[in-house]
């Protein structure tokens, strides 16, 4: 087995404002282009240039007004929060696009997610205004080549070895593969169709999960993951990317503040240190990468 990436990531969605004043300006900045990813959506549909449709832009910018008339009637009413999805009938950067604005104790989340590129303008619009986008989960994800036939034999013990005498320590490399291997069942479902999500450590503030990432591993329903001691082994999933094979396998880190509410983190203080924590971790487990570890070593 071969470790052949280390990668972080974060999830971000909704743009954290004090008062509506400032949800307007979002809204202009969206339409104004402020992040170069609002005109992704426009570039995905060439034939509404050349018929001139996305030039039609109301005089003022009247279609921002009257959305954010909308929004302004709709969170004086009893409604917490607004949603609008425009397909062909979103005017300018607005062509299939959602937008969502929810009113709560810190003041109002605005979303935009439009079609090609999700949330991606939120970045840019965010920076614009000064403002802080609300951090959903952070995560590390860990690549491995560990391909035997059409099967994948993974060895949980030098992961887990990389992380002894740190925060990340807590569970053993044969609990981890048992709970892996037992799969996930959700809870309006009879049936266990992906594999099992272990939990890895927690302190006072965050704690952390290990788990297959679905998408690079064959069907658990078809044919369950097997542990034996701190190993798996499992179907591959096959590739259709350039030449036939298979998918390299990745086991995913997910880091998360126990404090979390519905509307994701939203304290900068709170996102930097779990930022900082994942990078720890990723740090750890990017000492592995391009060694050859495990039974193989």
């Amino acid at each position: 087995m071969r470790v052949t990436a280390v990668t972080s990531k974060q999830s971000y969605s909704g743009i954290l404002v004090p008062d509506l004043d400032t949800v307007k300006k979002a809204l202009y900045a969206y339409s104004d282009g402020v992040s170069s990813a609002s005109n992704a959506t426009r570039a995905h549909q060439p034939g509404i240039t050349v018929l001139g449709l996305d030039m039609i832009q109301p005089h003022g910018n009247t279609f921002v007004d009257t959305l954010f008339a909308s929004i302004e009637r709709s969170l004086s009413s009893e409604r917490p929060g607004f949603y609008q999805k425009y397909d062909y009938d979103g005017v300018g950067r607005f062509l299939k696009t959602s937008v969502n604005v929810s009113k709560i104790s810190e003041g109002y989340i605005v979303s935009f997610n439009a079609a090609y590129v999700g949330n991606e303008a939120e970045a840019g619009i965010a920076e614009h205004l000064g403002a802080i986008r609300a951090l959903y989960w952070s995560k590390v994800s860990v690549t491995l080549d560990a391909a035997k036939g059409e099967q994948f034999v993974i060895d949980l013990q030098p992961i887990m070895d990389a992380l002894e005498g740190s925060d990340f320590a807590g569970t053993t490399a044969s609990e981890v593969a048992g709970l892996i291997a037992a799969g996930y069942k959700e809870d309006w479902s009879s049936l266990v169709q992906r594999g099992g999500i272990a939990p890895l450590f927690e302190n006072d503030m965050f704690e952390g999960s290990i788990q297959l990432e679905d998408i690079t591993v064959g069907s658990y329903y078809e044919q369950p993951y097997v542990a034996d001691d701190s190993v798996i082994t499992g179907p591959l999933h096959k590739s259709w990317d350039g030449e036939p094979g298979f998918e390299q396998p990745e086991l995913t880190i997910y880091v998360a503040y126990k404090q979390r509410g519905d509307n994701g983190i939203l304290d900068l203080t709170v996102q930097n240190q779990i930022i900082e924590f994942t990078n720890e971790l990723s740090a750890r487990l990017s000492t592995l990468v391009e060694e050859v570890v495990g039974a193989d070593a």
